[in-house]
């Protein structure tokens, strides 16, 4: 006995696949900024270079990898296909934002975006090599193994 869900269910994630997975690696960028900022408050001079190269390296690869995890969360199937597609549209967004921070010359954002495509390769392999499961992938490959 399988579990369906609703047609519209399964379009409304498709559709919230890419609106979902920006808006949370934005949210997840700020929150590590954040904390990164409030922690060193007494101890160390977030303007000082190893703190912001600290809160760079961080919260940049914190932003790939939860761009790639939210989006592969919220699809409804085929998450390894959906790894290496938003992989490979985030590091083209990547390689567009490093072209301008070389034209700037903005060496920060160049190391953001070196930081950023490591998150999002990495949490993109592990997606699609099966490292990285989710729940509703595990309950359905138990439900085949009973049938």
């Amino acid at each position: 006995m399988t579990h369906r869900r609703p047609l519209w269910i399964t379009v409304f994630r498709w559709v919230a696949v890419l609106p979902a997975s920006f808006v949370a690696a934005w949210l997840a960028y700020l929150l590590v900024v954040f904390g990164n900022r409030l922690t060193m408050l007494g101890y160390v001079d977030p303007d000082s270079f190893l703190a912001r190269g600290f809160v760079a390296l961080m919260s940049h690869m914190v932003l790939g990898a939860v761009i790639i995890y939210v989006a592969c969360f919220v699809a409804p199937s085929n998450r390894p296909a959906v790894a290496a597609i938003m992989t490979a549209l985030t590091l083209l967004l990547i390689g567009v934002a490093a072209y301008f921070a070389v034209l700037k010359p903005d060496y920060w954002a160049l190391f953001g975006g070196v930081c950023a495509a490591a998150g999002t390769c990495v949490t993109g392999y592990s997606v699609h090599s099966g490292e990285i499961t989710f729940k509703e992938d595990a309950t359905r490959e138990r439900l085949e193994d009973t049938e």
